[in-house]
């Protein structure tokens, strides 16, 4: 009898619910446990022939059994056995039948006891079994505990000398491997192993999935031998059926066939809200978001949001339109609670926040991504929550607390990088730097907590997460408290602050132990490169019931090439061949939940591996066997076999390697053009299997030097129609997926990491194989935009960061009213050690509930230029719907001369001036930007969008030579000449003479120019080569006289000295009475600090924290 547990509250036994708030787990259970194992279909043995070296002639069948979880299990088997001959049995040879049968029983249950029980795998010999008899095998798992399984049965004919199921004949070998239980949210990939005893090659597998929808029914037309069923395809608490028939290629004749049964289980989800608890100011927004990660397939759901006053119980505000994120503004002071009601299928729960609004604070904070708060234990975790309305001497920092069941990071452990620490300056010391923040009188700060992973730095032994544990971390901001005008109590002389205030946002994360791996074996340990078959098994992996089932990849790296062999669940064994190497042959066996923390087990036993020459017969079977793989579009398999046997050849240097290059060649030309014609009604390819097919392709070709541009041009082109398909047809997951979860932070998606690294690649080496003609890079910047303005349509990108050998790309999607206030900041470019950071300054042309996408590239050409291009480009996008992207164009909005800021340091160079240009083919001009040098960053104030570079423009100082006994003191400044602005520029500015007005000298013979003019070379005066300078000259009759400015300049610069020295004593003496008056105050005034319910204590990350520092 099967019970269902619907309703998920925080009181609930640990085997139906998580003991967190906000985690539901859904369990299906029955009233007693008992173990269970499946038969997979008999294989055959084959044995070898001396006669015939390319084939193996049958010799019995093996039967394997697969318990469930891995748990151990010993066999007890009974035979009966039906006769099938053609003639009827005397009474004697009934007799001698049931004695052969009771001897084979017997055999199993004894002899073979113990090593099936070690295998998992029973060996039927044909010297064992009888002609003409059917043998029908009853079997029951017995577990240590003396506790049975069900029984399960199957059937193997002996009859004209052939041993065989009914499903499989005598000579193939054909296993489904596949989990028989899955859960709705993770994709299914199901395998279909077929091996012959004779070399075989031209089959493809035909597949059946009961109960599927219509939209999913076009993976039926998979053809290779691995099934891939995206997420939410199969429905819960059913039992489905996947049959896979092998067929014969061209005449379609049945060689095999196999079914699994697959059980879709109900886990649940999980949903925290972000924040979990808060304290800010009276008559402030903040807005609450929903994490939510759902495990089934969601056919209902269901978002109610409610605030409540928390002393009185009323509810105040409600919102019920299934949004996933609640904004409030808090009007007045108290205590109250956000509750978020969800209902996914027939689960429901409700998770709760608690928010304290006082009226001395004025912190307000806001948020842009989700964060994973379920993160693995061996992951970084970085969360960034934007404080605003901060004034002078506020601080601000992330920090660790202990709560009852939560763990603390120690004090120390981490460095105030990681918490994010900041202290906005005083604006008196620090103007040039914040005046632009203090127009307002107030700044907005983005504070970033990032928990690194283990061991970061060689000094600091952080060992990451602990798993499956919750951290509490909060974000503490701690400010003066302004002045109060009605009340002159305490305050000398009207100072504006005597007390400090703190407010706090607090977040949970649960964190998720990977599964724990043991050992990987392999048997043979040498053999003979791409003949010898090496068997990898892995041990089954620990984990807890609520992470399974549990997946595994082997993997195989060597010379600069990692292989993947395959990812299944709840399979861990392999079978394969290994290539000849020059690097030592490293095995990998990566184990991932289905919340996807992941483990890696490494083979260290050293492996030897020969290498013999092809002869021609093995030859030719090699490449049957890659024609093969391609024919039924198992395509990252063949990809396998190209590589293993070309580094193979090339290490070996076999004289085979020029035969086999112009076979790679052949090949690749063939399967390229047949995915481009491909047409999806005949046959269905998986996207990531054509990527991987791309990316392969690719290594193979740059390994073997026959890379060109046609074929880059047709790989660009299997990539961007990969790109469309999933745009304009049908993307199976997206249209399984709830409409609100695309409003969740992506936590991991290799495939579209993979796909825009892929596409830079081979756009760069398309840039390469054109030698970087003016043409080609104009493509190639165009090329890289429409990259980037595709992954702003794409919903499950919020943010991105790609970096190559030319190009990087940085991605950010933030809603209007979160980029008035948002500064991105750029660590990793092309440049090395170059930081980017960018902030909008002008909000005219911002709409604060519009969705926004800002894309910064910075580019480097210049080791394979004689003229630079641009070094950075940087748009901003309105994301006007799914399928369309307006360009934001400044300059058409604001002539003003500042829009957007972007600082750049450090200054290896000493650059000192941005030009800009708003299209690849503009010149370059001076005019959108203003240049400020601000000690190691050059800052450019720019009024317009589009390619940024910078320049150094020196200012060397010469003197004009005697013309006709004619003595002037001069200055030539080397200055660009603005006015052609085709001209483009180098960061290192050729200087060049250009003439100047005289000027009268005075003291010095010199003069240095302040200002940039421009001057017209015509104007130079004719110079005689006679030249001589006397500088002790007193002649005053050839002397121009001086400008009253020349004398008025700096009489301006030393008063305007003198007052700001005077200033500067007056506030030092201010900031003394200060200090003064802060230390006579009674200590109970300084901090205001939570007072929970509950103790807890929060870390003292740092001692002086709130006392010192600098932003």
């Amino acid at each position: 009898m099967l019970y269902k547990k619907n309703e998920c509250h925080t009181n609930e036994p640990p085997n139906v619910t998580l003991i967190a708030t906000g985690i539901c787990v859904t369990m299906i259970a029955t009233e007693e446990e008992v173990p269970s194992f499946r038969i997979v279909a008999p294989q055959n043995l084959c044995k070898h022939n001396g006669s015939e070296s390319a084939t193996k002639q049958p010799d019995g069948v093996t039967i394997t059994f697969q318990p469930k979880d891995g748990i151990k299990l010993s066999y007890k088997f009974k035979i009966f056995f039906k006769i099938i001959g053609p003639e009827p049995l005397t009474q004697r040879e009934t007799l001698l039948v049931w004695k052969a049968v009771r001897a084979l029983e017997q055999h199993l249950n004894s002899k073979e006891r113990l090593h099936i029980m070690k295998n998992n795998m029973a060996l039927i010999k044909k010297t064992q079994v009888v002609p003409g008899v059917s043998y029908i095998f009853h079997v029951v798992g017995i577990t240590d505990a003396g506790e049975t399984s069900r029984e399960q049965v199957f059937t193997i004919d002996y009859a004209e000398g052939v041993l065989q199921n009914s499903n499989v004949p005598e000579g193939i070998n054909f296993l489904l491997i596949g989990s028989e239980e899955i859960v709705a949210s993770i994709e299914y990939s199901v395998m279909a192993k077929v091996t012959f005893c004779k070399p075989k090659n031209d089959y493809y597998i035909e597949w059946k999935v009961s109960d599927l929808e219509e939209r999913y029914q076009r993976i039926e037309n998979t053809i290779s031998s691995v099934l891939l069923i995206p997420p939410n395809a199969l429905s819960a608490e059913r039992k489905t059926s996947i049959e896979a028939k092998v067929k014969e290629n061209g005449t379609n004749r049945l060689l095999a066939k196999d079914v699994i049964w697959v059980e879709v289980l109900n886990k649940g989800f999980q949903a925290m809200i972000i924040p979990c608890a808060a304290r800010i100011g009276e008559g402030t927004h903040l807005t609450f978001r929903l994490f939510l990660r759902n495990y089934d397939r969601v056919q209902e759901m269901e978002i109610k949001w409610l605030l409540e006053n928390a002393a009185t119980n009323d509810v105040l505000q409600t919102r019920e339109d299934n949004e996933n994120y609640f904004k409030v503004l808090f009007e007045k002071s108290g205590i109250y609670q956000v509750f978020a009601h969800i209902k996914i299928n027939d689960i429901v729960t409700k998770v709760k926040a608690d928010i304290e609004v006082i009226s001395s604070v004025f912190i307000s904070y806001d948020f842009q991504e989700i964060p994973n708060l379920n993160p693995s234990s061996y992951e970084e975790f970085k969360f960034s929550v934007m404080v605003m309305n901060m004034v002078a001497n506020c601080e601000a920092s992330w920090l660790s607390a202990q709560e009852e069941g939560f763990k603390l990071i120690p004090s120390g452990v981490l460095d105030k990088e990681h918490y994010g620490y900041t202290k906005i300056s005083n604006l008196e010391k620090y103007y040039l730097e914040e005046i632009i923040d203090f127009t307002n009188s107030t700044v907005n700060r983005e504070i970033t907590l990032n928990i690194p992973t283990k061991h970061i730095k060689t000094d600091i032994m952080w060992p990451g997460f602990e798993g499956d544990s919750m951290y509490k971390f909060r974000l503490d901001v701690t400010c003066p408290k302004l002045f109060n005008e009605n009340n002159q109590q305490g305050d000398l002389e009207g100072e504006p602050w005597v007390k400090v205030v703190t407010s706090y946002f607090i977040i949970d994360i649960h964190t998720n132990a990977p599964p724990q791996a043991l050992i990987v074996s392999l048997d043979p340990l040498q053999g003979v490169a791409l003949k010898t078959i090496f068997n990898v098994n892995s041990q089954e992996a620990k984990d807890l019931l609520l992470d399974s089932p549990v997946s595994y990849e082997l993997k195989i790296t060597m010379d600069n090439f990692e292989l993947s062999f395959g990812k299944y669940f709840q399979y861990k064994t392999w079978e394969t061949i290994f290539p000849y190497t020059l690097t030592p042959l490293q095995i990998i066996v990566e184990i991932c939940d289905i919340r996807q923390a992941c483990s890696t087990i490494k083979n260290d036993t050293k492996l030897s591996i020969n290498y013999e020459e092809f002869n021609d017969l093995d030859y030719k079977a090699y490449e049957n066997k890659v024609n093969g793989l391609f024919m039924r579009t198992d395509l990252q398999e063949a990809c396998n076999y190209l590589i293993m046997a070309t580094i193979t050849l090339k290490n070996a240097q076999s004289p085979l390697y020029e035969k086999w290059q112009e076979f790679v060649k052949v090949t690749i030309q063939k399967q390229i053009d047949k995915l481009l014609e491909q047409a999806e009604d005949k046959f269905y390819i998986n996207s990531d299997a054509k990527l991987i097919f791309v990316v392969k392709c690719k290594e193979i070709l740059d390994y073997t030097h026959l890379i060109n541009k046609t074929m880059l041009e047709k790989l660009l082109e299997i990539l961007e129609n990969l790109m469309e398909y999933n745009d304009s047809k049908m993307d199976l997951q997206k249209q399984a997926r709830f409409k609100r979860s695309s409003r969740k932070r992506r936590i991991v998606n290799h495939s579209q990491e993979l796909y825009t690294k892929t596409q830079l690649t081979l756009l760069e080496d398309l840039l390469k194989s054109e030698d970087y003609s003016s043409q080609a890079l104009q493509n190639f910047i165009g090329k890289i935009t429409n990259l980037a303005k595709k992954m702003c349509l794409n919903e499950d990108v919020n943010q991105e960061s790609l970096k190559s050998s030319l190009v990087s790309l940085t991605l950010r999607k933030l809603q209007g009213a979160f980029l008035q206030q948002h500064t991105t900041q750029i660590n990793e470019n092309v440049f090395d050690k170059l930081i980017l950071q960018f902030k909008n300054i002008n909000m005219k042309f911002i709409k604060p509930q519009a969705k926004y996408c800002l894309i910064i590239k910075s580019y480097n050409f210049k080791e394979n230029l004689q003229d630079d291009i641009s070094l950075i480009e940087y748009n901003i996008y309105e994301i006007v719907s799914n399928t369309d992207l307006e360009e934001i164009k400044l300059e058409n909005i604001n002539k003003t001369p500042t829009n957007v800021q972007l600082d750049i340091y450090p200054l290896e160079q000493h650059v000192n001036k941005c030009l800009m240009k708003t299209s690849y083919t503009a010149p370059w001009s001076p005019e959108p930007c203003k240049s400020l040098v601000m000690g190691k960053f050059l800052r450019c104030s720019c009024s317009q969008t589009g390619f940024l570079k910078t320049a150094l423009v020196n200012i060397p100082t010469t003197l004009r030579p005697i013309i006709n006994n004619e003595i002037l003191p001069t200055a030539y400044t080397s200055l660009p000449t603005f006015n052609s602005l085709t001209t483009r520029f180098t960061n290192t500015f050729t200087t060049t003479t250009i003439s100047t007005r005289a000027v009268a000298a005075t003291t010095s013979a010199t003069t240095t120019a302040t200002a940039f003019t421009t001057w017209s070379t015509s104007s130079r005066p004719e110079t005689n080569n006679d030249m001589q300078i006397n500088p002790t000259t007193t002649n005053r009759d050839f002397v121009q006289k001086a400008s009253p400015l020349t004398y008025i300049i700096p009489l301006i610069f030393v008063l305007v000295l003198l007052l700001m020295g005077l200033l500067y004593i007056l506030y030092q003496r201010r900031l003394k009475q200060t200090l003064k008056t802060t230390s006579n105050a009674p200590p109970s005034t300084i901090l205001e600090f939570r007072k929970p319910a509950s103790g807890i204590r929060y870390a003292n990350i740092y001692d002086d924290h709130l006392l010192s520092g600098n932003f």
